[in-house]
């Protein structure tokens, strides 16, 4: 297992970006890591820019130093989520980032080799940046055509196909993250919407594993 893992979860306010971060963050809790995590928001936060950072960690203190990940000024992010066609250009590009001619902090970038799960409804494949040394996987989740009535909940659907698309890389089994993650989360009179979205975390996790065989 990683000492850290670091990702971001990118896309616009009220597509539950950051919900969808802190349910990823605490399936690394279940596995006994610990857990950071910091919200970004535009000026506006609903349909403004918003991003969640996380860094996973087995190593002491309790909590990793978020920190790490705010100025990282390289290619480290090991897992990217994209919903947006700004969110893609600003963590996988690689290209000249403006922000360093004001002086900013450049946004940190998902590292050869790492993975980008990212929203084909919203992002076709000519609006990709152009990079080889990663690995690409597009899942509709705000497609209706797709997903039906739960393409409004894609933070789920997309949440279920990161489970299913990162077995590999050390997460629990998808029916102890749902079990344990979702009342944690969704509480008092948000606890009704829990079995909709149970169904749409599986639509998410049998959506990869048609597409992505695995």
């Amino acid at each position: 297992m990683k000492d850290i893992r670091k990702l971001i979860c990118a896309g616009f306010g009220g597509q539950g970006v950051v919900l969808l971060g802190e349910m990823i963050g605490f399936t690394g809790v279940l596995e006994g890591r610990n857990y950071g995590g910091h919200p970004s928001y535009g000026p506006e936060m609903r349909q403004g820019t918003c991003n969640y950072k996380v860094v996973l960690s087995e190593k002491n203190p309790s909590k990793p130093k978020i920190s790490s990940i705010l100025p990282a000024n390289q290619d480290d992010l090991d897992l990217l989520i994209a919903f947006t066609i700004p969110s893609m250009n600003k963590f996988l590009s690689l290209k000249h980032d403006k922000s360093l001619e004001s002086g900013k902090f450049k946004a940190p970038k998902l590292r050869p080799g790492g993975l980008c799960f990212y929203n084909t409804h919203a992002i076709a494949t000519k609006d990709l940046p152009e990079r080889n040394d990663i690995n690409l996987y597009g899942i509709p989740v705000t497609d209706p055509t797709v997903f039906g009535k739960h393409a409004k909940q894609a933070n789920m659907i997309m949440f279920g196909a990161v489970i299913e698309g990162t077995k590999n890389y050390d997460f629990i089994k998808l029916e102890t993250v749902i079990e344990k993650t979702l009342p944690s989360f969704l509480k008092d009179e948000k606890a009704n919407y829990i079995p909709a979205n149970i169904e749409a975390i599986n639509l998410g996790a049998e959506y990869f594993k048609k597409n992505y065989g695995k």
